[in-house]
């Protein structure tokens, strides 16, 4: 019986990560409010297959500071109202902002930092998805 319950408690933590299709459905949402707010290079990245750690990267650039923030805060009101938990996100007022949204991970970034971190070379094996 012990065993049987912290098998159950294993599997259902409150970082499961959603179905594919809601996670794919969340994912295409977040980049059209990148593209409302006029982020640049918008990228959905699926990296299912390569990595059990997530299964998209939406990735976008931005100019300023204050429109990387605003993007950010953009999307987090977004997602909160839809009940999507933030697991973690990388400290505001930096050149790259990281949402972990566990099924998804949304990379802000300033142009250079992004040209700089590279993360399509890193993950060039990942299947660019268009929504």
């Amino acid at each position: 019986m012990k065993e049987s319950r912290e098998h159950e408690m294993h599997n259902k933590t409150e970082y499961d990560k959603p179905d594919m299709q809601d996670t794919l459905e969340l994912v295409v949402s977040v980049a059209k409010l990148l593209d409302e707010k006029q982020a640049n290079n918008i990228l959905i990245l699926d990296i299912s297959f390569i990595t059990p750690m997530t299964d998209f990267f939406v990735i976008a650039d931005t100019e300023t500071q204050i429109q990387l923030d605003a993007l950010r805060a953009h999307i987090e009101d977004m997602l909160a109202a839809r009940r999507i938990a933030l697991r973690s996100a990388r400290a505001p007022q930096t050149s790259w902002a990281l949402l972990d949204y566990n099924g998804f991970v949304v990379h802000l970034f300033l142009r250079e930092a992004r040209e700089f971190y590279g993360l399509e070379r890193i993950w060039r094996e990942g299947k660019i998805i268009t929504p």
